[in-house]
């Protein structure tokens, strides 16, 4: 059976960004080391809670692909395309 995470960033009590960060790639370094197949970052913006901390899953995933061996990282976050268009999301500014 493969395993995989969502993480999802959500703050629910007020951390610091420096910290959702730290705990964020502790949780990729644990899934890596006790051989989880995946980890998946999601892409939030203008949260009614104002809690998501994750707004470009793909910085996201290239500070985790750093700090990681063998786990497949992925971002859940295809209707982005849609709302940003293929040409900004190709070039992220």
């Amino acid at each position: 059976m493969k395993i995989g995470y969502f993480c999802n960033t959500t703050n629910r009590e007020k951390k610091s960004y420096t910290q959702i960060l730290e705990e964020t790639r502790d949780i990729a370094i644990y899934c890596d080391k006790n051989k989880w197949e995946s980890i998946w970052f999601t892409e939030h913006h203008f949260n009614h809670e104002g809690m998501e901390n994750c707004t470009n899953p793909l910085m996201m995933s290239t500070d985790i692909a750093a700090r990681t061996k063998n786990i497949r990282i992925g971002q859940a976050a295809i209707s982005v395309l849609i709302i940003k268009g293929f040409v900004q999301f190709s070039i992220p500014s």
